[in-house]
């Protein structure tokens, strides 16, 4: 799950825009838009439009990935809104609509016509304090989702007297519900995992349920690696002799590796270790490797 908590969370420090006035080429005028940006943003949206009969119809919409953007506008009345876009391109923030207007340039004969500057105001959005030196435009989920599929073989490791698996089973599927909270606890993001997987063997089949907490190891924008340490307990349907229940509960261990090939589409893969405790001890190991989605 490669989604850092920050990037849901980008301070948008949008507090005035300058237009600059500039001569350019057969006579026209070039204004220049600027604001102080986000260290957090990949682009920004410019969107400008112009007031025609009493009514603003959209003139220009334009990205740039620095905090400034020239354009060539005629006199008349105006209105500009900035829209910031986080390292995922996704917009996360918007300041609220500024009115400006554009003069014509008055020639005097004789003397260097002096560069008017309009000053437009761009007040800040509504803004809830994230610290106290940051703040951010809109609040996003505090989690990120996940969901996924995967091919899961079970080979048993050691046996003994009411074992729930005696030989290993290579038809089998695992589906995954996973929660991770976006905050960095000593370099590791905490959440909760809920697994539900099949197997069948010898005409015998088994259904297990496994509730994790999960550590969470981020190497970079595409890549983590998962801990994960719960206890589950296994349905075996269509027994004659049946596993005590609490022989049926078991101890899970797991490690797995995450890449987001195509963000929000990830491919993971690991291993699980369950602990069964019965008569005498057993436990089984788990590959696994799937495909899932974050949300």
């Amino acid at each position: 799950m490669i989604k850092n908590i920050t990037l849901r969370f980008f301070p948008l420090f949008l507090f005035l825009c300058f237009v600059h006035v500039l001569p350019g080429q057969s006579g026209n005028f070039v204004q220049r838009f600027s604001w102080e940006g986000s260290e957090y943003a990949l682009r920004y949206e410019v969107v400008i439009e112009s007031e025609v009969d009493g009514e603003y119809q959209s003139l220009l919409r334009e990205f740039t990935d620095i905090p400034f953007m020239e354009v060539s506008l005629p006199p008349g009345n105006y209105r500009l809104q900035i829209i910031l876009h986080d390292i995922r391109d996704i917009p996360v923030g918007e300041t609220e609509w500024q009115s400006f207007q554009i003069h014509a340039p008055i020639p005097e004969p004789e003397e260097q016509i002096e560069e008017p500057e309009i000053i437009v105001l761009v007040e800040e959005p509504e803004q809830e304090i994230q610290s106290a030196e940051t703040e951010q435009v809109k609040e996003a989920s505090p989690f990120d989702m996940f969901a996924g599929a995967a091919w899961m073989p079970l080979i048993p490791v050691y046996k003994g007297e009411g074992d729930i698996f005696d030989t290993p089973s290579f038809a089998g599927i695992a589906v995954r519900f996973g929660m991770i909270y976006n905050k960095d606890f000593l370099n590791l993001y905490p959440g909760l995992d809920f697994t539900v997987s099949w197997h069948s063997a010898n005409g015998e089949q088994t259904i297990t349920a496994t509730l994790n907490f999960m550590a969470q190891k981020r190497l970079n924008d595409k890549a983590a690696v998962n801990f994960r340490l719960g206890a589950g307990y296994t349905i075996l349907p269509d027994r004659e002799t049946l596993a005590s229940a609490a022989q049926r509960l078991h101890t899970n261990l797991g490690l797995s590796f995450m890449w987001f090939a195509f963000d929000p589409v990830f491919i993971e893969a690991g291993f699980d270790y369950n602990h069964y405790f019965t008569n005498k001890v057993s436990g089984c190991l788990r590959p696994w490797i799937g495909a899932g989605v974050r949300f």
